[in-house]
């Protein structure tokens, strides 16, 4: 930092690590319900999603193979804050910079170690068109590390931000906001752990029994196509170092406050910004490319009044737009399996409208706080990302996951908190919030195919995934001296969170879960030692989970069937268990 005078101040900020990051606790499970048949006899057998709940897998129920080291991360980051008092006002300009390089290394198989089943064609190929024959099907086992080389990310803003005195009754700000980022990524792998079986000739896709022929495989070596990369193309499993994947995102803002104290105790604020977004990508191997742009518009509308010096009742109403963009994946056709094929898909923007009143009150000379909201959220052009198993009627080989505007919904919820210092060395804290989340007219195309939403994939009244309808925190810390100017303290949060469901479908869904922390230490005036328990309760309910696919032609039960290549399941996270340690804090 650095004043040279009373009226300007300048800071300077850099932070640099190298970080080793472990991969995410995952464990798979198998699709159970949606066979997509029922919808259109014309189709093979296909379990398309998981119905029911995501159970806990105990202390020995996560695998990881030792070559998935997780995610290696290089990161450098800078801020500049120059600031200058006049006597109008505060001018501010604040400058970020940001330098992200990481790669990974992620096991493919989501927990399931070395037993990622594939089943093949053995024996000695029988001549004849028009299809390959084998004299036998049989299965091997493997590992799966998915391979990503180093991407890059590349981040500028800058924000010029005025400001006047804060001691007058009308009080406004204005600025200027610019943002930039640059990202060059690469093609990930898949690398198999295990080598091919000495007998191996052919992966099995569509693979059916003929008699005397021996089994024929109508997928014409769609499965080679796809699978034989992972054990031949070493290190990197049909990846690429190469940064062929080039996206660039442009943000320009204009932004205004002003706050009015245009009655005794009552304030009345209002907030507005325009962002014009741009974004462009390009595919250097194919030479694809498109861009898109967006003008989004937030505001807010605050009027607050104060009863007593105490007390404040508001109540907010706001509009907020968030801009567009698109998705570009790497797929292969399964009537042109082997060949990358670059895919441009854009959304539009989404946009909420929040009300939201509120209370907020000290009592007993300022030891006890509360705070009371109820709110409001029309939600509209939601973006939820979507597995689809085709594009534009044409299959995939691996389904893909692309982000899709998916409908309406409204959020009606209330929240309550209040803390309190019971005596000079004990003190305590609640909350508790509900709501009611809901989807209105929403429809999602990769549900078309499932019986329960067929034809048109219509979710409307479901619950919004990932949200939960009631969630509560209670804490409560003592201290108290122990020698000269030495205190000691003890601290204890437990924080519960309701049943979510993962999709919008409301089929999959994770359980109600209670977390508790512990915190012990020793405090001075300029130190403190600490000794934590993390998830002291031993919590092992799963965190979330994603619909994703089994990076195999065969279901963990040995299955192999027309409908078993990629086939669909659930990739559910868990947290990390109890956790001890230590900490030191110092000031100078």
């Amino acid at each position: 930092m650095w004043t040279p005078n009373d009226a300007f101040e300048a800071e300077l900020g850099l932070y640099v690590s190298k970080d080793q990051i472990d991969n995410t606790p995952q464990h798979p499970v198998a699709a159970n319900c949606e066979d997509r048949r029922a919808v259109n006899p014309m189709l093979s057998s296909r379990l398309q999603n998981f119905c029911g709940t995501l159970e806990s897998v105990g202390r020995e129920g996560v695998t990881v193979i030792p070559q998935a080291l997780g995610e290696s991360r290089r990161l450098s980051r800078a801020n500049l804050r120059l600031n200058w008092d006049t006597n109008a006002g505060t001018l501010t300009s604040l400058t970020g910079y940001s330098a992200l390089r990481n790669s990974f290394l992620i096991d493919g198989g989501r927990g399931l170690g070395e037993q990622v089943i594939f089943t093949y064609l053995s024996g000695l190929m029988v001549p004849g068109p028009p299809f390959n024959r084998y004299s036998q099907r049989r299965q091997f086992t493997t590992g799966l590390l998915q391979v990503e080389p180093e991407s890059s990310t590349d981040e500028l803003s800058e924000e010029l931000r005025f400001t006047s005195p804060a001691d007058r009754p009308f009080r406004y700000s204005g600025g200027l906001y610019v943002y930039q980022t640059k990202f060059k990524g690469v093609t990930r792998g898949t690398v198999a752990t295990r080598a091919l079986p000495a007998d191996f000739g052919s992966f099995c896709l569509a693979c059916t029994f003929t008699g005397p022929g021996g089994w024929v495989d109508f997928a014409q070596g769609a499965g080679d196509a796809t699978f034989l990369p992972w054990f031949n193309d070493k290190p990197l499993g049909g990846g690429s170092a190469e940064k062929t994947n080039l996206t660039e995102d442009r943000a320009y803002a204009v932004f205004a406050s002003a706050d009015w104290d245009f009655l005794e105790n009552w304030t009345g604020r209002i907030e507005g910004r325009y962002t014009r977004t741009e974004k462009e990508f390009e595919n250097t191997v194919n030479g694809e490319s498109g861009d898109d742009s967006w003008g989004t518009k937030d505001w807010r509308a605050t009027v607050s009044y104060k009863p007593a010096d105490n007390m404040t009742v508001y109540g907010t109403i706001g509009h907020a737009e968030k801009a567009g963009g698109f998705d570009t994946g790497t797929v292969q056709f399964q009537d042109n399996p082997g060949v990358n094929v670059n895919v441009f898909r854009s959304f539009d923007p989404e946009q909420n409208l929040t009300y939201e009143l509120g209370f907020k009150s000290e009592f007993l000379d300022r030891r006890l706080r509360t705070d009371i909201a109820v709110y409001y959220i029309d939600w509209s052009d939601i973006v939820i990302p979507q597995g689809q198993e085709s594009i534009d009627g044409r299959p995939l080989v691996t389904p893909t996951a692309f982000n899709v505007n998916s409908g309406d919904a409204s959020i009606t919820g209330v929240e309550f908190s209040v803390a309190a210092t019971i005596t000079d060395r004990l003190s305590a804290n609640f909350g508790v919030s509900y709501q009611d989340a809901k989807y209105g007219d929403a429809a999602l195309d990769s549900y078309t195919l499932f019986p329960s939403f067929a034809p048109d994939g219509n979710v409307k009244g479901n619950t919004i995934l990932w949200t939960s309808e009631w969630q509560a925190t209670a804490g409560a810390g003592y201290q108290a001296p122990l020698r000269g100017e030495l205190d000691w303290y003890l601290r204890a949060d437990a924080a519960y969170r309701g049943k979510q469901f993962q999709d919008a479908g409301n089929e999959a869904m994770v359980p109600a879960s209670t977390t508790v922390n512990a915190h012990l230490g020793l405090t001075k005036e300029n130190w403190t030692v600490e000794l934590y328990a993390l998830n002291l309760s031993g919590n092992d309910k799963p965190t979330g989970g994603y619909r994703d696919v089994f990076f195999s032609n065969t279901t963990p039960d040995g299955v192999n069937n027309s409908g078993t290549f990629f086939p669909w399941r659930y990739s559910a996270s868990y947290p990390r268990l109890e956790q001890f340690g230590v900490t030191w804090r110092m000031k100078f």
